[in-house]
């Protein structure tokens, strides 16, 4: 009962302590476009104008059916919310059983989930995460699920592995294809081949991957022949995504959080496979072995180089976070283990990174001092039942873990933690207003950093950065948009980091006169322009909101 007590206070301490560190966002980056599809299955009236979502593939079909259903039973918001509790409790579930697998203790795992915070705070190679966006997403579902495939297969439970890696499969196309190669490679690396229950598992765990890969070959040449594999890279990986695929622009910060454990992992797992004769090490050691494999792939074919448009749109950088995560894992083992981990030097340790931190929370003042004080007074009470239940080692890390967490909470939108993209306030009111006062078929042009119009507006727009289409036949339409709308005869002509890409859109955008706009509005038959200040040649008349602050001007063209 003591035991068990342990247990789960430190995984209900590390979800508490994952949810400080990312928080939690709906409708906003990636999630915006994901709810675009639930938007107008529920009514297809909405954006029947909108360039992006009908004329480009949308292919995360099963996050859509979902977002629909839930829509429709006015329980989308609230649900999502306990979907992605539950994503990082399922993900935390998984984390404390691997450990308990390689007979690692509850302090191993609360020193593993303060290294992995620690580590930029999970980012890895290509600011992927396992809860990328602090948002319900289905890459976030696959993730989650894929990583209790593997724990199943480490505990030859081949059936419900199975059945995580189909859902993996079924909620995101990267996932498809590496969850169906790696079911593959490991069977023919040599592990039970006969079994019939292994069979069956096979089946499940690899029909569901190849019906969507089939589903996505059928429909590719009915969007058209694809763009120069030059051009592609220029426009998709250069300047739209050089956070995901462009290694050369990737932090020196990003490497080391990721690469820094990977030494005593592989000490470790050496190790476990010489003393250790059951399966769970070495399917570890070949699970983690056909994962390096594919990020050498990526770095030398999508990297370095870029072989082809297939191989870049495949995303196998963000299959290094169970790396990364099974990593610390194995360096938490190897320091709880270690000689020196007495409770006399866990206690200075752990004082060592507590009082820093201390001192930073005080001196920057994290924001999630100020509005979760809920949650971090749950996190402290895990931590007090660990403290008068074990050794003052499981409350040293665990408090310190707490404090990490509140520092890396405050730097939410750091270029290494994550990357955000949201709408102030003044623009929000904007999409509001448009919601309300312009008919449902209506199409803006509004400044192409821009995010939510589509969403909260529930408007079509004419362009916007962050709705790029994933195939290269679909991408000449964003480009000749974007250049028309921003008077730029070449887009490659902006700078090449995300932020920085943002920041030049809208200085253009701010310097255009109302005539460009005004003629690229009626080129794409838009009646509405946004506009981010009172524009000189346009008439005031013409003037049909202006938002509370006098940051945004709308412009009625049909107006006299």
């Amino acid at each position: 009962m003591k035991s068990r007590l342990e247990s789960i206070s430190a995984i209900l301490l590390g979800v508490a302590v994952t949810y400080i560190v990312y928080g939690y966002q709906f409708g906003t980056s990636n999630h915006t476009v994901y709810l675009l599809s639930a938007l107008r299955d529920a009514n297809p009236q909405l954006l029947a104008r909108d360039w992006f979502t009908t004329q480009t593939l949308q292919y995360h079909a099963a996050f859509g059916w979902l977002t629909f259903a839930l829509n429709k039973l006015h329980v989308l918001q609230p649900a999502f919310w306990i979907g992605y509790v539950g994503l990082i409790a399922m993900l935390h579930i998984a984390w404390f059983g691997m450990v308990r697998l390689f007979n690692g203790s509850t302090q191993a795992y609360l020193l593993s989930v303060l290294l992995y915070h620690l580590s930029a705070g999970g980012t890895s190679l290509g600011m992927y995460q396992f809860l990328q966006d602090s948002s319900f997403l289905p890459s976030n579902i696959a993730a989650v699920a894929l990583l209790w495939g593997m724990y199943l297969r480490m505990r030859q439970q081949w059936i419900a592995a199975a059945i995580c890696f189909a859902i993996a499969e079924v909620f995101h196309l990267n996932y498809a294809l590496v969850g169906v190669g790696l079911w593959l490679a490991i069977w023919i690396l040599g592990l039970p081949k006969q079994s019939p229950r292994y069979l069956l598992a096979s089946i499940i765990a690899i029909v569901p991957g190849l019906i969507i890969a089939a589903m996505m070959i059928h429909l590719l040449p009915s969007h058209g022949p694809p763009l120069p594999r030059q051009q592609f890279i220029d426009l998709y990986v250069h300047l739209r995504h050089p956070h995901h695929y462009d290694l050369r622009t990737w932090p020196i910060a990003l490497w080391l959080s990721v690469l820094w454990p990977m030494p005593t992992g592989f000490v470790w797992l050496k190790r476990e496979l010489r003393v250790h004769d059951s399966r769970a090490p070495v399917e570890l050691a070949r699970t983690s072995f056909l994962l390096a494999s594919l990020i050498l792939v990526a770095i030398v074919g999508a990297g370095f180089w870029y072989v082809s448009e297939s191989l870049v749109q495949m995303s196998l950088y963000r299959f290094t976070i169970y790396l990364q995560l099974f990593a610390c894992i194995a360096t938490a083992i190897v320091l709880t283990r270690s000689r020196f981990a007495n409770r006399w030097t866990s206690f200075v340790a752990g004082i060592g990174i507590l009082l820093p931190m201390i001192i930073v929370c005080f001196v920057r003042k994290p924001l999630v001092i100020e509005r979760e004080y809920p949650l971090i007074a749950f996190g402290i009470t895990c931590a007090v039942i660990l403290f008068f239940h074990r050794i003052p080692k499981s409350a040293t890390f665990s408090v310190a873990a707490l404090i990490v967490a509140c520092v890396f909470a405050e730097s939410r939108a750091s270029r290494i933690i994550r990357w955000t993209q949201q709408d102030d306030a003044d623009y929000l009111e904007v999409c509001d207003w448009a919601r309300t006062h312009t008919s449902i078929d209506s199409i803006l042009l509004t400044p192409p950093d821009e995010t939510e119009m589509r969403l909260r507006g529930q408007r079509a727009i004419l362009v916007n950065y962050k709705c790029v289409p994933q195939l290269s036949s679909e991408l000449p339409q964003w480009r000749d948009r974007l250049q028309d709308v921003l008077d730029l005869p070449n887009l490659m002509l902006l700078p090449k980091r995300f932020n920085a890409t943002l920041a030049a859109i809208r200085k253009q955008y701010d310097s255009l006169t109302g005539e460009h706009l005004k003629q690229t509005a009626k080129k794409y038959d838009a009646r509405y322009l946004v506009a981010t200040h009172s524009l000189a040649d346009l008439p005031d008349s013409q003037i049909a909101y202006r938002s509370t602050s006098g940051r945004y001007f709308v412009y009625d063209l049909a107006r006299e």
